[in-house]
């Protein structure tokens, strides 16, 4: 999981980049991606994974969500929204719910929202 405050430096895609061939996960969330689907997925696209899960951005500048995942992982979308991505996901033979959250950049929204 990371906050990647936007996918248009060509920094921060380097140091994503870098990331995978150390880390490898088999699965990535990428919050604050603040472009919309199709700029993500082009700066996205090398990195090895075969699914994906966008969220766009809401408001100019700000949010936007990815979720990226291998093969081997047998990952379901139960829900997502701006806030979130609600997923079911199996792997290993273990079964489990995971919930990869963005809280809202309005400091008065995030409060309702956690509420």
């Amino acid at each position: 999981s990371w906050n990647c405050q936007g996918l248009g430096n060509p920094q921060t895609v380097l140091r994503l980049k870098d990331m995978i061939r150390f880390i490898s996960p088999d699965i990535l969330f990428l919050s604050e991606t603040k472009n919309p689907d199709h700029f993500v997925l082009s700066k996205t696209e090398s990195l090895g994974y075969e699914n994906n899960h966008l969220i766009p951005p809401t408001g100019h500048g700000s949010g936007g969500l990815a979720i990226f995942w291998k093969p081997q992982v047998k990952l379901h979308i139960l829900s997502s929204n701006a806030n979130f991505i609600d997923t079911h996901i199996e792997v290993e033979g273990k079964s489990f719910f995971a919930a990869f959250v963005y809280g809202d950049t309005d400091k008065n929204e995030r409060k309702v929202f956690w509420n």
